[in-house]
């Protein structure tokens, strides 16, 4: 099993910085300081507040947290309509389709509920060795401010995030008896024939944990680009 990771030399160099209370505490507020001086003094910086998306990750909280607890993810995948009725959403080989049940809940009506991406994991230290079932709180992860973090950045295969616990491989009706929703939607699966069709659910330890990243970049590397998640490559050096 392949897990493609940031290069190992920037992996142990974060890592030991993270083990420095006092190390940590100054490199992540540099951290805060280069992201805002990138953004106001450097041509890169006003590039990226030019791009909708990218402030949207910047200034919202919600853009910055990955799936939570029970959202679903499959390509392609069936997800639920204003009509009581599923439609089918697909993407290209290598991407997932997900959709967060919980988003409007935690972040307001006007999220995302609907993603597209490729997966993108952090398995923190703080919770890798808790059961599927123990909740991680949103409010852990912070991957723009934290070196610590940056440095768990993982490109995951499915097996791993099975196998830490991030997501259970399941099927549509027992996924959405999960958030209560399949007599709901029962005969919209019935007709689809896809009640008992393969989809991958976040487990409460996988809350806010997973991301599905957009952008164009090369993942196949061993080395990764932050700019499609983080803000960009220079501040995270």
């Amino acid at each position: 099993m392949v897990i493609k990771r940031v290069d190992k030399e920037s992996k142990e160099w974060a890592q030991k910085i993270a083990t420095n209370r006092l190390h940590k505490t100054l490199i992540n507020l540099a951290l805060r300081i280069g992201k805002y001086f990138v953004l106001v003094l450097t041509e890169e910086g006003r590039e990226f507040l030019s791009d909708p998306e990218r402030r949207r990750k910047l200034f919202y909280r919600e853009a910055r947290v990955g799936l939570l607890e029970s959202s679903i993810f499959q390509n392609p995948l069936y997800i639920p309509n204003e009509y009581n009725s599923m439609e089918r959403r697909g993407t290209v080989t290598g991407r997932w389709i997900g959709y967060d049940f919980n988003r409007p809940g935690e972040f307001g009506k006007n999220c995302r509920q609907l993603q597209e991406g490729r997966l993108v994991s952090f398995l923190l230290n703080e919770i890798k060795d808790n059961p599927a079932s123990t909740y991680t709180s949103t409010e852990i992860i912070d991957v723009f401010h934290k070196i610590e973090h940056i440095a768990q950045l993982e490109l995951p295969p499915i097996d791993y995030l099975k196998e830490n616990g991030l997501i259970v491989q399941t099927t549509y009706a027992q996924a959405y008896q999960n958030v209560n929703l399949f007599q709901k939607y029962e005969k919209a699966m019935n007709l689809e024939r896809i009640t008992n069709d393969v989809v991958y659910q976040i487990t409460p330890k996988g809350n806010s944990l997973v991301f599905l990243a957009r952008g164009g970049g090369d993942y196949s590397s061993e080395k990764f680009s932050f700019k499609d998640l983080v803000l960009a490559p220079s501040i995270v050096r």
